[in-house]
């Protein structure tokens, strides 16, 4: 989590969230009073003087999700893929991510569905809309809509990863995050 007194970035894990901190952690303006806690802290963990910022973060189709965590632990072969989710849990995705969005009022802010068109322009819009003065916020935009992306995995095509059981089983128990944002397999 990355946030200052005009809003809250919440990282949530393998979304493009190191990217995001990396950018407003170089841009934010020292009279934002900005701040970062490590790591993958959920709304709970919000300053108490600060619960009433605007938030954003990035939620991610789940069966992209899994495939890309899967590589992040090194996983390389497909024919791995199954065992790994078995493993793991094929809620492993909303049982890590809903407590991070979620707070007591069940207020999930201002959610982005990542890598669809235009991720870093929302990202950019929200923080015009919530930064402060153009001349403050102009670094910031500007890194969002033209620095690579970093932490990136290459691996292929999540499909691939996936038979018809798979798949179902981890869009049925992960259908919070299918159903608000659309997300197909």
């Amino acid at each position: 989590m990355i946030g200052c007194n005009r809003f809250i970035y919440v990282h949530v894990p393998k979304t493009g969230g190191t990217w995001v901190r990396q950018v407003l952690r170089t841009r934010m303006p020292a009279t934002w009073r900005p701040f970062d806690r490590y790591g993958h802290v959920g709304v709970v963990e919000i300053p108490p003087h600060l619960q009433g910022v605007p938030r954003i973060a990035f939620v991610r189709n789940p069966w992209d999700w899994f495939v890309s965590l899967f590589a992040f632990y090194g996983g390389k072969s497909p024919n791995d893929f199954p065992k790994y989710v078995a493993q793991v849990g094929y809620g492993h995705y909303t049982h890590l991510t809903r407590p991070l969005l979620i707070d007591s009022s069940n207020n999930l802010s201002c959610l982005i569905k990542r890598y669809e068109d235009g991720v870093s322009s929302q990202m950019a819009s929200f923080i015009e809309a919530h930064g402060g003065t153009a001349e403050e916020v102009a670094p910031i935009v500007s890194a969002l809509r033209s620095e690579p992306k970093a932490n990136v995995s290459s691996r292929g095509n999540y499909r691939d990863y996936y038979d018809s059981a798979l798949s179902r089983a981890v869009g049925d128990a992960n259908s919070w995050a299918v159903r608000r944002f659309g997300y197909e397999f």
